[in-house]
């Protein structure tokens, strides 16, 4: 995985979405099948997420995922993010306006009755993010994201910088170092950032947060 992707994937999951990355879009054409663009992150945060850290009753402690300001996540529905990343200067690549592309990014969601993606995806490509309900009628907002190393306003996208993500990851660290001491993340930036908190020479033993299996 690119190392640019890992850290916004990092940082989506402490904000409480499931992601998928590096996903392949493939197309029809009159040659056969083709990649038509690799979508950097799908993500899906659904409502109420929470963790949850398990003891006695009385002690149990809901660490609350992270809900950063800049994505303006809404808790009581379910909030999707399709997303470009770059390590230079922040841009959407024609792929994410493609309608084809963004009808797969949301029939793999599942968010959507099927007879409406078509008008979704196009919305989306329009305009960057839509409001819509789930088969069910549950409220759900998919949009587009950039993150990038040199972070621009990119159309009417979500835009965060790398620096950004990498300030929250160390930040949650911090917050709730006593839960997470002695825990080992199989994510390479959570588990990289944990090892080099274990390792600096102030306060070591207290910041120590990744242990191998």
């Amino acid at each position: 995985m690119d190392s640019s992707v890992a850290i916004a994937a990092a940082y989506l999951q402490l904000n409480g979405y499931f992601v998928l990355t590096e996903l392949p879009v493939q197309v029809a054409d009159r040659h056969g099948y083709r990649t038509a663009t690799d979508l950097d992150l799908l993500a899906v945060r659904l409502p109420h997420a929470a963790e949850l850290v398990p003891g006695r009753r009385a002690h149990a402690r809901d660490l609350l995922l992270g809900q950063d300001p800049v994505l303006a996540t809404d808790p009581e529905r379910t909030e999707i993010l399709v997303a470009e990343v770059k390590r230079g200067r922040a841009r959407i690549n024609e792929g994410y306006h493609d309608v084809d592309v963004l009808r797969f990014a949301l029939r793999r969601t599942g968010c959507c009755p099927p007879e409406t993606i078509d008008a979704h995806a196009s919305t989306l490509a329009r305009d960057g993010s839509i409001e819509t309900r789930t088969a069910d009628g549950h409220p759900c907002r998919i949009r587009l994201a950039s993150f990038a190393g040199e972070p621009a306003a990119v159309g009417r996208v979500v835009s965060l910088g790398l620096d950004h993500c990498l300030e929250f990851i160390r930040a949650r660290f911090d917050t709730y170092r006593a839960q997470l001491r002695g825990a080992y993340f199989r994510d390479p930036v959570l588990n990289l950032l944990g090892l080099i908190d274990t390792l600096a020479p102030e306060g070591a033993g207290e910041k120590e947060l990744v242990h191998a299996p």
